[in-house]
């Protein structure tokens, strides 16, 4: 089961950005070690602070353990980029805009309004399939048969879902790093303050 990290619980700081994914890979014959950037792009990273305790503006500190705790097992939990939770483009204002296909580092939207510019925002997030997260790279319009190429990063690595554009923030399929919030502080009045790191589950 994949969980979902609620809206409400908003991290004290939170750092989201896209991380090159380098392989390493040594040579049997000469032991040399060769390292290169794949095609599947960069991979997200996340990294928050949290504070958890008892009073009205902290996270319920049971419920919290109890989120980590299947992560830390293996769970992937989806995550979303508090600083940006609505896109600055007018998207979401649109019904019937439909994800028509899509590859590498472009989507295809379609139904949209005929000629509009600001669709889409550099620096806006959209959420292609569940758990799936890339950033719009330049500002998107539409043409004038009601359809958008829009560039995206990191470039797709699954089959984009199509039909209706999801509603709601984009959330990125994460795991928590090892070792993560092992160690948290105790901050008075009662409250424990708690640094976690994330990393995109990819998928190839």
């Amino acid at each position: 089961m994949t969980l979902q990290w609620p809206l409400e619980w908003r991290p004290g700081t939170q750092s989201v950005a896209i991380e090159s994914a380098r392989v390493a890979v040594t040579s049997v014959s000469t032991g040399a070690t060769y390292t290169w950037l794949p095609a599947i792009g960069g991979l997200w990273v996340c990294k928050m602070s949290l504070r958890a305790g008892a009073s009205p503006n902290t996270i319920p500190l049971p419920d919290l353990r109890a989120l980590l705790a299947r992560p830390n097992a293996g769970e992937p939990i989806e995550l979303p980029d508090f600083s940006r939770l609505s896109a600055r483009g007018s998207l979401m204002k649109h019904t019937g805009v439909v994800i028509s296909g899509g590859s590498g580092r472009e989507l295809a939207l379609s139904r949209l309004p005929v000629s509009m510019s600001g669709i889409l925002r550099a620096g806006d997030l959209i959420s292609p399939s569940p758990g799936r997260m890339h950033m719009v790279t330049a500002d998107v319009a539409a043409d004038a048969d009601g359809t958008a190429a829009v560039p995206i990063d990191p470039p797709l690595r699954v089959a984009p879902s199509l039909g209706a554009v999801a509603p709601g923030p984009a959330r990125c399929l994460m795991m928590l790093m090892p070792d993560s919030g092992s160690a948290p502080t105790i901050e008075p009045p009662g409250k424990t303050g708690m640094t976690l790191s994330f990393r995109e589950l990819a998928v190839f």
